[in-house]
C-alpha cells in the first residue's frame, strides 16, 4: 500500500502545499515518508492511504456510541482481521483497510458505511 499527504481532505505535494493527484504514483510514498512530513507540516496536515487494486477501503461512519463501537463497527471489525483499522478524523468513525478479492463495484454506499475498491485515498 501506498500513501500520500494530506491537508483536510485534500491531497498535496508536502514540498510545495500544491493540489496533487494522489493516484499518480510519483505522488505517492511509503508511510513512514509520509508520516516524516504531516510531522514537519503539523496540524491540519495527515497520512492518506491510497487504495490500489487488490485493496479495499471500508467507511464506518458514527460508530462510536457513548464510548462504545456500534454492533456494525464491532462485526466489520471481526470480519477483516489482520486489516489496517483506523479511527477516522471525526473521531467517531473507523477505517477498515485491507488486500482481497472483492466482488463489489467501485463505490457501494448504504446509510452509515462506505466500500471503495479502487481509485480512492
Amino acid at each position: 500500500m501506498k500513501f500520500a499527504v494530506c491537508c483536510g481532505k485534500l491531497p498535496v505535494d508536502p514540498t510545495t502545499g500544491a493540489a496533487i493527484d494522489a493516484h499518480s504514483p510519483r505522488n505517492q510514498m511509503p508511510r513512514p515518508v509520509a508520516e516524516a512530513y504531516v510531522a514537519i507540516l503539523g496540524p491540519g496536515h495527515m497520512v492518506a492511504a491510497v487504495i490500489e487494486d487488490g485493496e479495499f477501503f471500508i467507511d464506518l461512519d458514527h460508530c462510536l456510541q457513548d464510548g462504545l463501537w456500534s454492533p456494525l463497527a464491532v462485526e466489520m471489525l471481526a470480519r477483516f482481521p489482520g486489516a489496517y483499522v483506523e479511527v477516522s478524523s471525526s473521531g467517531t468513525g473507523l477505517h477498515i483497510i485491507g488486500r482481497a478479492a472483492v466482488g463489489h463495484d467501485h463505490g457501494c454506499r448504504a446509510p452509515g458505511i462506505e466500500l471503495y475498491t479502487q481509485k480512492r485515498f
